[in-house]
């Protein structure tokens, strides 16, 4: 137990945390103010008597004050009032109190120090987690997830036979479908294109080894065909076949803004093109895929500046459908393959 002028240095004796007290209060139970449990403090060193200096005429009143409950006097209501008012309650020890400025100035700078490392952690976390996802990205691409999609709404689909209620026949052969955000149904049957490359086009051999079909760069459309029907549909490809249109026979047919046509071409070195779908059963509400290939020079490709046009045949579908599903195919579409 040290102290300074009118203070008095403690330990509380429970939790010993260091407490400082005024002098005066050690008379009196201390709480501490850590554990907040009450102790009396030791007794102090012995202090050398300062008698008091009063004049005369005070020195009775003093000895009467000093001592109000002598025997054989009487204390004053002022008197026992003054003497309650001087009990005062016990004093709460403050331990900030007993702390030093170079004791706070090393609790801040440790504080500071535990915050600029949680941020520093932090930071290391993100740049390693941004690492770590560039290099998932950079072997394995994107997620499907993150893919951009050629969304295609129920609302923008072109039926040309509700079309051909409110408009005249002329009109009919303006209705070209933009791909890929625009699909065509037509008798239930549901046809969309999905992407267009332009490159080599790959294909199988009768031993099943994926081979090069082209040794060439062509124009391959990749579409989709959904049987929207309650009954199953016995689909032929349009690939590579011809089919009746009333009294002429048809084919999948490509063009140029200018009208130039481009041929289909199929290719007798490989057993089936890439994606390729020859014939199948599509059962009601189900859907397959298939491509179409195209011979289109490399030149007119760089210069294409108006969408090409494709004319899909509906007798494909069904004998007795007359007409084609027609698309427009962008520039932005065409892809290296």
């Amino acid at each position: 137990m040290s102290q300074v002028p009118g203070v008095v240095q403690l330990h509380c004796p429970i939790c010993r945390a260091k407490l400082s007290v005024p002098v005066a209060a050690t008379a009196h139970p201390i709480q501490c103010g850590v554990c907040r449990q009450m102790f009396r403090a030791p007794p102090l060193p012995a202090q050398p008597p300062q008698p008091a200096i009063m004049p005369p005429h005070l020195a009775a009143t003093g000895a009467a004050s000093a001592n109000p409950n002598q025997p054989g006097q009487r204390a004053s209501p002022q008197t026992a009032a003054a003497t309650s008012q001087r009990s005062s309650p016990p004093l709460v020890a403050d331990p900030e109190a007993a702390k030093s400025d170079e004791d706070r100035d090393a609790e801040d700078a440790a504080a500071r120090s535990r915050w600029l490392g949680t941020v520093a952690l932090l930071g290391l976390s993100l740049v390693v987690l941004t690492l770590v996802c560039g290099v998932v990205v950079a072997v394995k691409g994107l997620p499907s997830f993150l893919m951009p999609q050629a969304k295609v709404d129920e609302d923008l689909l072109i039926d040309p036979e509700s079309v051909a209620e409110s408009a005249p026949s002329e009109y009919l052969p303006a209705l070209w479908a933009m791909a890929p955000r625009v699909a065509i149904i037509h008798s239930d049957v549901l046809v969309r294109v999905k992407r267009v490359e332009y490159g080599e086009v790959l294909g199988r051999t009768e031993r099943n080894e994926g081979v090069s079909a082209s040794g060439g760069d062509y124009l391959i459309v990749y579409f989709q065909v959904e049987n929207r029907r309650d009954a199953d549909l016995d689909y032929i490809s349009w690939y590579g076949n011809t089919f009746r249109d009333g009294e002429t026979t048809t084919a999948a047919r490509l063009s140029d803004a200018a009208g130039k046509r481009y041929s289909q071409v199929t290719f007798d070195s490989v057993r089936t093109v890439k994606g390729h779908m020859a014939r199948t059963i599509i059962a009601p509400r189900d859907r397959i895929d298939d491509v179409l290939v195209f011979g289109v020079p490399r030149e007119v490709i760089e210069k294409l500046d108006q969408p090409l046009k494709l004319e899909l045949p509906r007798s494909a579908i069904d004998s007795s459908l007359k007409g084609s599903y027609r698309f427009q195919i962008p520039r932005r579409m065409l892809s290296e393959s």
